[in-house]
C-alpha cells in the first residue's frame, strides 16, 4: 500500500481542504487556478472564474463525501468496497490511488491518528 511519509496510507485520515458544491448526485471539488506564489496574491482576485471545477464520478463522489476528518483512509475503503463491489476491486489499490491524487492536487491533506486530538 502507499505510504505517507513512512506511514501506511490506509491508517491516515484524510481531510478536505477546498470547497465544494454537488451537480445532483455528483461533487464538483472547486479548486483555485493559482494556489500559491505571485500569480495567487495579484492575478487569482481578478478572474472572473477564480477556480477550477473537478467534476467527480460516482465514485469518486461517495469517496470525497465520506472524507470528514475523522476516517482513516481503510474505514473509507471498507465503505466504497462493500457499495461499489468488483467495480474497484481492488477496493484499497483504488481508494488508495484516489486519495493520493487528491493529495498531490491539494483537495486534501491527510493527519495521522495519533496527531489528530
Amino acid at each position: 500500500m502507499t505510504e505517507e511519509k513512512g506511514k501506511n496510507l490506509l491508517t491516515l485520515i484524510p481531510n478536505r481542504i477546498r470547497e465544494f458544491e454537488m451537480e445532483g448526485e455528483k461533487a464538483v471539488v472547486l479548486l483555485p487556478r493559482f494556489a500559491t506564489g505571485w500569480p495567487s496574491r495579484h492575478i487569482q482576485p481578478r478572474l472572473k472564474k477564480p477556480t477550477m471545477k473537478v467534476k467527480l464520478d460516482e465514485i469518486g463522489t461517495m469517496i470525497w463525501q465520506l472524507i470528514d476528518g475523522h476516517r482513516t483512509v481503510m474505514e473509507i475503503t471498507e465503505q466504497v468496497g462493500g457499495r461499489f463491489g468488483e467495480r474497484v476491486d481492488p477496493p484499497h489499490q483504488r481508494v488508495g490511488m484516489f486519495i493520493t491524487m487528491m493529495k498531490n492536487e491539494g483537495m486534501i491533506e491527510l493527519k495521522d491518528p495519533e496527531d489528530v486530538s
